[in-house]
C-alpha cells in the first residue's frame, strides 16, 4: 500500500486494535427483484432448430449486477511512536441488476411448441435467478470493521480505502468462484434439479424439446 510518502501500513480486518470499539453499520438489501431485458433475440426457420441451438449453447440467459464497497464511519488518530491509527466499516452491496432472457420466434409455431418454449424461458428465469440468490447471500453478510496503522494522517487514510479496495477485490473473486461453480454442477441450468445437493438453488430443468 504505498502513498506519496510510502507508508508502511497493516491491515487488519474484523477486528479491533489496541481493543477499540469498532461500529458495525447493518445493512439490509432490497428485495426487488432485477430488472428484466432480451438478451438472445433470435428467428429460427423452424422449432427443431431452436431447439437444438438451446442444447449446444447454455449461456442463453444472464444475470448482471455489480458490487459496491462503501467506507463508513472512517477517522484516523494518533496511536502513538510516531504512528497514526485508522478506522472504518466496509459496507459491501450489490448494485443495480439485470436479467437477461431469451426472445426466440420460428414461423407457423403451435400452441404446443410455444407451450414448451415458455416453460423452457420459466426454468431458465429460475437458475438466472439462482445467480443473484447466491450474489445475496454472499454480499449481505459483507460488512466489516477495518483497522490500519501507518506513519502519517494522510497515509492512514489511503491506507483504508486500500484497505476497502482489497476487500471488494476478495470478495468478488470468491463470488466468481461461486458462481462457477454453481453453472458447473448444473450444467448452466440443464441439471438445475441437481442444485441442492451441492446447495445452490434448484428447479426444473433447462431443456427445450420441440413437442
Amino acid at each position: 500500500m504505498q502513498s506519496r510518502a510510502a507508508p508502511e501500513a497493516v491491515f487488519c480486518a474484523g477486528r479491533a486494535f489496541r481493543a477499540a470499539v469498532m461500529p458495525v453499520l447493518i445493512l439490509t438489501l432490497a428485495a426487488s427483484g432485477p430488472e428484466t431485458t432480451r438478451y438472445d433475440v433470435r428467428h429460427f426457420s423452424d422449432c427443431r432448430t431452436a431447439s437444438i441451438y438451446a442444447a449446444s449453447h447454455p449461456t442463453v440467459g444472464r444475470y448482471l449486477y455489480h458490487v459496491t464497497a462503501k467506507l463508513m464511519g472512517a477517522r484516523t488518530a494518533s496511536a502513538g511512536n510516531g504512528r497514526f491509527q485508522g478506522r472504518g466499516t466496509a459496507v459491501l452491496a450489490l448494485g443495480a441488476s439485470q436479467l437477461q432472457l431469451p426472445r426466440w420466434t420460428w414461423p407457423q409455431s403451435s400452441a404446443a411448441q410455444r407451450a414448451a418454449y415458455d416453460s423452457f424461458v420459466a426454468a431458465l428465469r429460475v437458475h438466472e435467478v439462482g445467480h443473484r440468490t447466491i450474489a445475496r447471500a454472499a454480499i449481505q453478510n459483507q460488512v466489516l470493521a477495518l483497522t490500519v496503522l501507518a506513519r502519517s494522517r494522510e497515509a492512514a487514510e489511503h491506507a483504508l480505502r486500500s484497505a476497502l479496495a482489497t476487500q471488494l477485490r476478495a470478495t468478488s473473486d470468491e463470488l466468481l468462484q461461486k458462481e462457477e461453480l454453481y453453472d458447473r454442477v448444473t450444467e448452466h441450468g440443464k441439471r438445475q434439479s441437481d442444485g441442492p445437493l451441492y446447495g445452490f438453488p434448484g428447479g426444473d430443468d433447462v431443456v427445450f424439446s420441440c413437442p
